[in-house]
């Protein structure tokens, strides 16, 4: 199996680690690099044929000073000769990221950029081009989302929540650096569920009665193997009716400024087929568009 090695680099506090974590899952150790204390966390994953030897370096704002953390991944960088350099970029600060970057590039090595906190970023009202920025940068740059998970073992009122959906991000991660490795293009669109687990539920809450993580664990199996679909438009009635039909329009909004702006015009598509609401099939966008209001359930924001 070929094996290669492959480093992020970014500033403090921009999801550089998270997305370590995410690729890496529990194949990582800490040491220190050599003649310093600065702690070296490293790892792999497997991507086709190829195991990706995978350092989160220190985060840093420059190469240019001499911290002991800018001096370990300098030295790393240097020494090491990785044969590819992901930029993690805070699209919510990218002036101080793009410094960090262009002091990359200077190191004359294969280099791609993520962008990262896209959502922070839009909160403030700032939009990156990607496309743009490679062109400026003569380097792939890409979106990405460092999700997180949520856990009840550290709520101090477990009986809040019975239990939470989550996204695993390291299933398009692995994905993406799948896709960097072959040479093929990431794709824009990218839609993965149960089967991929690439989404699934938290532990379940000290509140749930028993028999309850028998049953989910009987569900989750069930939605894995294609015998149950979410919304099966069997199992549920809106006006005391079945649904047949929910149009659904693709295009995408803009709400940062206020007022939504379309940034995209999509096509209205037809959501049900096969007697069941495809939410997040590849001909669509990521979920939800499921907004009807199914008989028997009472919406919070109307009871209270």
């Amino acid at each position: 199996m070929e094996q290669i090695l492959t480093v992020l680099a970014g500033q403090p506090n921009c999801g550089k680690s998270t997305i370590f974590n995410m690729l890496t899952g529990a194949r990582q150790y800490v040491a220190n690099y050599p003649g310093v204390t600065v702690e070296k966390k490293a790892g792999s994953f497997v991507c086709g044929d190829t195991r990706v030897e995978l350092v989160d370096l220190p985060g840093t704002y420059s190469l240019a000073s001499w911290s002991p953390e800018e001096m370990a991944a300098r030295q790393f960088i240097v020494e090491e000769d990785p044969a590819q350099i992901v930029a993690v970029l805070d699209a919510s600060t990218l002036e101080k990221s793009l410094y960090l970057c262009l002091q990359l590039l200077e190191m004359r090595r294969p280099t791609l950029a993520v962008l990262n906190m896209m959502d922070v970023a839009a909160k403030r009202g700032i939009r990156v081009d990607a496309d743009a920025l490679s062109q400026a940068l003569g380097i792939p740059v890409y979106y990405v989302f460092a999700g997180h998970t949520v856990s009840y073992d550290n709520i101090k009122n477990q009986t809040a929540a019975l239990t939470s959906a989550t996204n695993d991000w390291g299933a398009y991660y692995t994905y993406a650096f799948n896709c960097l490795l072959s040479g093929e293009e990431i794709a824009t669109d990218w839609c993965k569920g149960y089967d991929d687990n690439a989404v699934g539920i938290t532990e379940l809450g000290e509140s749930c009665a028993e028999g309850t993580a028998e049953k989910v664990a009987e569900v989750e199996a069930a939605l894995k193997d294609g015998s149950l679909h979410v919304f099966d438009t069997s199992k549920f009635t809106v006006d005391g009716k079945e649904v047949t039909s929910c149009p659904v329009d693709l295009t995408y909004y803009d709400f940062s400024t206020g007022s939504p702006v379309a940034v995209y015009q999509g096509e209205t598509k037809e959501a049900i087929s096969d007697g069941y609401f495809h939410e997040s099939d590849a001909q669509f966008r990521s979920a939800p568009y499921f907004d009807v209001q199914i008989d028997g359930i009472t919406l919070l924001n109307s009871k209270f």
